[in-house]
């Protein structure tokens, strides 16, 4: 089997890339990723000019180079990939299968229809968009979320014996996550990521390190830190319920990091709620559940390492990439 997998060239997607194309060389997999270092300023240019033309002419040039050097039996790509038109023609014609992986949410990136048909197989990590194609007859979509990335894997990743951190969170703000975390700020909350330090007066003094971006490594050494996180999507998803599972779970999961997150329907397949997971609802007092959890620590460690045990077992890119494959 041979891969050539091509990501975005931009945007929040590329770290989510990095970990799956990771999974895949870790797999007897044959692999290369198609990204041309000079893509970046050909597109800006083109956006610049409102022209796409040169910039697709020269991905056009790009592909049709790796696939006659390569001859991949599949080309997987994910959302905000530089796609050129007639992608999905010119793979067919050369016997070529082509998968993608849709990791954006569909109310923000309604092109998913349009970029379903372009493929032999579209996956996205909610399942109401493969069911939405599927209703309208596009029977190639299937649900596929995603899982532990490997640099969490390592059996020597050992949490802090006193982690130093009561209740963190990595991210950006939201309107939803500024009203949620004001209310948390009691318990030694403390925030990393650009945009807290311009929220409200009782968040700013949570936010840490200036705001700066911090690196993947970087993230994964605060949460093992932690004594707790929580979890919270940027909405509340479709119609006010949530309807994915972002990567930070299975992260959490994966390294034995307690955390408390909103429940959704994805989330009772994969995880037990009752002893793997701490879940609230719209009606839970998020803060008494924090303060009950941060006052026993037993139970919130007992929790999370049935976690862990889970997320290793069953929730590895790895596996994700299997399913991908076998479907």
């Amino acid at each position: 089997m041979r891969i050539l997998t091509i990501g975005p060239i931009f945007g929040g997607g590329i770290p989510l890339v990095e970990d799956i194309v990771e999974a895949i060389q870790t797999l007897a997999i044959e692999h290369r990723t198609l990204n041309e270092p000079d893509w970046v300023q050909a597109y800006q240019v083109a956006a610049k000019a409102r022209n796409p033309l040169p910039f697709y002419a020269k991905v056009h040039q790009a592909l049709d180079q790796a696939l006659d050097e390569f001859k991949p039996d599949l080309v997987l790509t994910f959302a905000l990939a530089p796609l050129p038109p007639g992608f999905g023609k010119k793979l067919e014609g050369r016997g070529i299968k082509s998968a993608h992986w849709f990791f954006e949410d569909g109310r923000r990136f309604p092109t998913f229809e349009r970029m379903a048909g372009e493929h032999t197989q579209f996956f996205a990590i909610q399942p109401w968009v493969a069911a939405f194609l599927q209703e309208k007859g596009i029977n190639n979509a299937r649900y596929l979320p995603l899982g532990v990335p490997v640099r969490c894997q390592s059996p020597e990743i050992i949490r802090a014996n006193e982690p130093d951190v009561s209740l963190a969170f990595i991210g950006t703000p939201s309107a939803r996550r500024v009203e949620l975390f004001s209310q948390l700020t009691e318990f030694g909350l403390k925030l990393w990521g650009p945009g807290w330090d311009q929220t409200n007066d009782q968040l700013q003094a949570c936010a840490q390190e200036g705001g700066r971006w911090l690196s993947r490594d970087e993230e994964r050494d605060i949460y093992l830190r932690a004594s707790l996180v929580v979890n919270l999507h940027q909405d509340s998803g479709r119609e006010g319920a949530p309807d994915f599972i972002n990567p930070r779970t299975f992260l959490l999961a994966a390294l034995g990091v307690p955390q408390v997150l909103e429940d959704r329907l994805e989330l009772a397949p994969l995880f037990d709620l009752t002893n793997e997971l701490t879940v609230f609802r719209p009606a839970t007092d998020l803060s008494a559940l924090v303060r009950e959890l941060l006052q026993n620590p037993e139970k919130r460690e007992k929790r999370a390492q049935r976690a862990k045990e889970r997320a290793l077992s069953e929730h590895l890119l790895q596996h994700r990439v299997a399913q991908l494959l076998d479907m």
